[in-house]
C-alpha cells in the first residue's frame, strides 16, 4: 500500500508528517502517542488512494491497540518507534518506495519481537507456573474422560 502512496506524496503531506513526528517525540501520554501513531501511518497510506485497504488497516490497529500500548509501556519502546517513524518518513521523502515498504514491516516485526521477549522474560519459573487442578485432562474432569 505504501509503495503505491510514495509517488503521490506531496510536500504538504511531509509537513503534516513532520508535525506528527514532533508531537510523538514530545508526548509522554500513551493514549496521545497511540493516536498520533495511528495518524502517522494513516497519513502515508491515505496517499495510496486505496480506501478499502486504509479501512482494513484501521480495523487491524483497533484489534492491536492493547498489544501496542503494552509493548510501548513495558519495553519503553517510544524512542525506538519514534526513530523508526523518522526513518519511514525519510524513505518516503526520498521517493524510495522499496525502503518505504520494507521499513514499516521491520517496525511492526520489531515491536512484536520486543513485546514477546519481554513477556517470556517475566514468566514465572516452570516450578511456580499455575497448573490445572489434578484430575483434569484437556480442560475436562478425568471422570468425564474415563466414561
Amino acid at each position: 500500500m505504501i509503495r503505491l502512496a510514495v509517488p503521490r506524496m506531496t510536500s504538504a503531506l511531509f509537513d503534516e508528517v513532520e508535525g506528527i513526528c514532533t508531537s510523538c517525540e514530545a508526548t509522554t501520554d500513551p493514549m496521545r502517542w497511540e493516536g498520533l501513531n495511528r495518524q502517522f501511518h494513516a497519513t502515508f497510506y491515505r496517499a495510496s488512494g486505496l480506501p478499502f485497504h486504509l479501512a482494513s488497516l484501521d480495523k487491524a490497529m483497533d484489534r492491536l491497540d492493547r498489544c501496542l500500548r503494552a509493548q510501548l509501556l513495558l519495553t519503553d519502546g517510544y524512542a525506538r518507534a519514534n526513530t523508526e517513524h523518522r526513518a519511514i518518513a525519510k524513505a518516503c521523502a526520498r521517493g524510495d518506495a522499496n525502503e518505504a515498504e520494507m521499513l514499516p514491516v521491520a517496525h511492526i516485526s520489531a515491536a512484536h519481537a520486543t513485546l514477546r521477549e519481554h513477556l517470556c522474560r517475566i514468566q514465572l519459573p516452570s516450578d511456580r507456573r499455575i497448573l490445572p487442578p489434578t484430575g483434569h485432562v484437556s480442560g475436562r474432569n478425568q471422570s468425564e474422560t474415563s466414561a
